[in-house]
């Protein structure tokens, strides 16, 4: 299995967000250039960019530097393409179209652990 870097974390939190080295760079106050760095683990960033980092990315410090293991961010690792299918998605609904989303979810997923369960007897 691969390990887990800084660099790695950092380059799928990117790329959930779907942001270019050079966007990221920019929202940060940095190149592209530092950004292919850290995500090489060839550089490290200091504390205040490692903030300014997560905060971009919607993340923690503590899951970039690998000492936070949520299973929140490691559905994000797990199924990158379903993550950007429902950020997409979200910024282009309503509310009312929202809801109902989360609701269709929400059935499937209970429809899931339904059939789950009956294989298991």
């Amino acid at each position: 299995m691969m390990e887990m870097t800084l660099g790695w974390r950092l380059k799928k939190a990117r790329e959930s967000r779907e942001l270019t080295q050079v966007e990221l760079g920019r929202l940060i106050g940095v190149t592209d250039a530092t950004i292919n760095r850290y995500e090489k683990d060839l550089r490290s960033p200091d504390p205040s960019t490692l903030k300014k980092l997560a905060s971009v990315l919607e993340t923690s410090v503590d899951y970039l530097l690998e000492t936070a293991k949520g299973p929140d961010h490691d559905f994000e690792q797990l199924w990158p393409e379903g993550i950007k299918v429902l950020r997409r998605a979200h910024n282009k609904l309503s509310d009312t179209e929202r809801e109902r989303m989360l609701r269709l979810i929400n059935a499937f997923i209970k429809e899931a652990e339904d059939e789950a369960e009956k294989g298991k007897k």
